[in-house]
């Protein structure tokens, strides 16, 4: 398995870094809203079920979306690893060089495409149907 040339691979590594810091920002102005002021800012003074249930559904959409960029986080710092140990850019399945447009569109691509589809079929959740 032959590396990437360094500097192919910095343009990754400079892209892969700025996402990370966005997210952390993200991460960063979502935890640090304080969780109550939704619901105050909706409720005010009286509130009523239907506010409430409003408030909530705001705050459990932040927190879906801090649990997304935690995920995207991880597989980023995944990837910045393969970087860093010279295995960017191939199969973590087959050890074949993954397609530079699938990098290109998935920086934080670990598999090849059959790889990765067969990854797919063969860890989907029990409760997903397969179409």
């Amino acid at each position: 398995m032959v590396a990437f040339e360094r500097r192919a691979i910095e343009p990754f590594r400079n892209r892969l870094e700025g996402r990370r810091a966005e997210l952390l920002k993200e991460i960063q102005d979502v935890s640090g809203r304080d969780g109550a002021e939704p619901f105050r800012r909706l409720a005010g003074e009286v509130a009523d079920p239907g506010d409430e249930s409003v408030a909530a559904t705001l705050i459990d959409t932040n927190h879906a979306a801090v649990g997304r960029d935690l995920g995207e986080i991880r597989a980023i710092d995944r990837a910045l690893q393969r970087i860093a140990d010279g295995t960017y850019g191939f199969c973590s399945e087959c050890g074949v060089e993954i397609p530079n447009a699938r990098l290109e569109a998935n920086p934080t691509a670990e598999r090849c495409f059959p790889c990765q589809d067969h990854f797919e079929k063969t860890h989907s959740h029990e409760n997903w149907p397969l179409h």
